[in-house]
């Protein structure tokens, strides 16, 4: 969501760090779910951005999905999952096939 937020006002890294406070590469890292930004952190960037922190960094959808699979995939599914460029539905369906694949092992069979 705070990817998708930050485009939808057009904003780029450089220009939300500066409104925010928060360096561009956390932001990116923050992102792509690689790391957990501090509290404080959350609240500045949910600020800037016009949402509720919890809206803004909530663990829902594909974002969960991900979490749970990236535990069992292959670094060559992870590389497969993520080539696909500008194409969110081909991420979409890319994040399902892996879903089906693990099904057993995430519970949801």
């Amino acid at each position: 969501m705070l990817k998708q937020r930050r485009l939808e006002l057009d904003l780029s890294l450089y220009e939300l760090s500066k409104l925010s406070g928060v360096s561009p590469s956390k932001l990116s890292l923050a992102e792509r779910d690689l790391i957990k930004l501090p509290e404080w952190e959350k609240a500045r960037v949910a600020e800037v951005l016009g949402v509720p922190v919890p809206e803004l960094f909530s663990m829902t959808g594909e974002r969960a999905l991900y979490r749970s699979l990236k535990k069992f995939i292959s670094l060559d599914e992870k590389i497969w999952l993520m080539d696909v460029g500008h194409a969110p539905e081909l991420y979409k369906q890319r994040l399902a096939d892996l879903a089906k694949k693990y099904a057993a092992v995430l519970g949801t069979s």
